[in-house]
C-alpha cells in the first residue's frame, strides 16, 4: 500500500506541475509609460422644442380618408387639368345621406367620384368643371358640359 500511495502522490505532483507550468503569464503594461486623461462629458441644459410635422397626404390614388366628405377639404396635389369624365360612362355606386348633406359616390373610367352640393369632385378634392349633379332618393341627375342630361340609378345587390 505504501507504493501505492507514493504512486498517487507523484502522479498528483506531476500533473500539477503541468498544469502550473502549462498556464502562461500575460505581462502587465507599464502603468508608468502611458499617458492619463480624463474623460470629459459635456451636457446642455438647454432643450429643443419640436413641433410635430404638420399632416400632408402625399397619396395620388386614393382618396385622403382624414378629409371629410362633406367639407371642404385641402388637397396637397394641384393640378391644372383634371380629366373630364363621360357621363354615360359613370357608374352610382352609393348615396350617404347624414344630417348635414347628401353625397354620392360614383365611379367610371377606373376612377372614383363624389358628387355633394350639386358639384362632382375627383379623390384628391379636385372639382371636375363642367359637370353638376342634383342628388335624389335612389338615383343621381348628372349634366355634363354639352347640358346633356342623365339620370343613373342605385343598383341594388340581393
Amino acid at each position: 500500500m505504501k507504493l501505492a500511495a507514493k504512486t498517487l502522490y507523484s502522479v498528483c505532483a506531476l500533473l500539477a506541475l503541468i498544469a502550473l507550468s502549462s498556464c502562461s503569464v500575460d505581462k502587465m503594461p507599464d502603468v508608468s509609460t502611458q499617458e492619463y486623461r480624463p474623460k470629459v462629458l459635456v451636457f446642455s441644459t438647454t432643450t429643443v422644442k419640436q413641433e410635430p410635422p404638420k399632416y400632408v397626404y402625399r397619396g395620388d390614388k386614393f382618396r385622403d380618408p382624414f378629409i371629410p366628405l362633406t367639407d371642404s377639404g385641402y388637397s396637397a396635389f394641384i393640378s391644372e387639368t383634371v380629366p373630364t369624365p363621360s357621363i354615360g360612362s359613370l357608374t352610382l355606386k352609393g348615396i350617404i345621406d347624414d344630417k348635414n348633406a347628401k353625397t354620392a359616390v360614383i365611379t367610371g373610367g377606373g376612377n372614383t367620384f363624389i358628387l355633394r352640393d350639386g358639384k362632382l369632385f375627383d379623390t384628391k378634392n379636385r372639382l371636375i368643371k363642367g359637370i353638376s349633379g342634383a342628388i335624389r332618393k335612389d338615383s343621381v341627375l348628372l349634366t355634363g358640359p354639352d347640358r346633356t342630361s342623365k339620370e343613373i340609378f342605385l343598383r341594388i345587390r340581393e
